[in-house]
């Protein structure tokens, strides 16, 4: 059996680092939280290696292509501040060393 959540293949300097549900105190479900990472590189690294794009732009949509995502907003990595509020097909990127933390509401993850 495969099982392919996503519709794309990774950028190859990026990491999922979370992927999970959150929920409230009487276990409700609150949101799905979304963890990704970007690495970086010094000048020494020999990137004639690597044979990806690494100024991929990406959706959460196009990233997870089964799930029906509404309310999309970047947050801070303890979820408890919004920092944008996203469309679910909007780009965004990920500078490199950095993570960026999502919230999102999806009924495909109920």
């Amino acid at each position: 059996m495969n099982f392919k959540p996503t519709g794309m293949a990774f950028p190859c300097d990026l990491s999922l680092v979370s992927l999970k549900n959150l929920v409230n105190s009487d276990l409700v479900y609150n949101g799905t939280s979304l963890i990704l990472h970007r690495h970086g590189y010094t000048c020494k690294f020999p990137t004639d290696g690597l044979q990806c794009n690494m100024n991929t732009k990406l959706s959460l949509q196009t990233f997870l292509k089964d799930a029906e995502i509404t309310d999309v907003r970047e947050t801070t990595l303890t979820h408890m501040y919004d920092k944008t509020e996203l469309k679910p097909d909007a780009d965004f990127k990920v500078p490199p060393m950095e993570l960026k933390t999502f919230k999102f509401f999806s009924y495909s993850f109920l």
